[in-house]
């Protein structure tokens, strides 16, 4: 949902590829898309911290330092609050990451609330700017109640990123039928 948000971004803002939106931009969100959650294997409180610690501390071939940093930040901020000067580890970022990591943290945390419950419920995200605002349009077989909640409460520094307002509507998928209910207890083969 991320990439889909950061893509469809691209198409209505152009001029971003040369501060947020930028081919490795993307690379870094996809990645911390993945990575965001991976402090739940410490402790689900404070996980972001967490997931921030594991990151900046793992060994990533292929990116550099300054790559790890950024995306350490953008797990650190997927949820409670966001980018602050406050923050050590987001201080010793230049202005352009910063820049760079307060935007694509607005697309994560967005990203994040529309799967708040990580059952992927809402199939795909459409993304319209409006005189009054961008609106995102969650496309599910039902609706998502919980999932637009927690979008809408995650969209502030989306908001103040990208100063715009944020609007969340649902879309319902009716070309198919929604997925096989996923067993209470799954047998494991070895």
């Amino acid at each position: 949902l991320a990439l889909r948000i950061f893509d469809q971004l691209i198409e209505y803002n152009p001029d971003a590829v040369g501060t947020w939106g930028h081919g490795e931009a993307r690379h870094l969100l996809q990645a911390a898309g993945i990575l965001h959650d991976v402090g739940i294997a410490i402790s689900y409180d404070r996980h972001h911290r967490h997931s921030y610690d594991m990151v900046v501390n793992a060994d990533l071939p292929g990116y550099t330092r300054r790559e790890v940093e950024i995306m350490a930040n953008l797990c650190r901020y997927h949820r409670c609050r966001g980018p602050s000067k406050r923050h050590e580890s987001f201080r010793m970022l230049g202005d352009d990451d910063q820049r760079l990591v307060t935007h694509l943290t607005g697309i994560l945390r967005v990203a994040d609330g529309l799967d708040r419950a990580h059952m992927q419920d809402v199939l795909d995200v459409r993304v319209t700017p409006t005189s009054r605002g961008t609106i995102f349009d969650a496309v599910a077989y039902v609706e998502p109640e919980e999932n637009l909640r927690a979008a809408k409460k995650k969209a502030d520094v989306f908001e103040q990123a990208f100063q715009t307002a944020a609007r969340f509507v649902f879309t319902p998928q009716k070309d198919a039928p929604p997925p096989a209910a996923i067993p209470e207890e799954v047998e494991v083969l070895a």
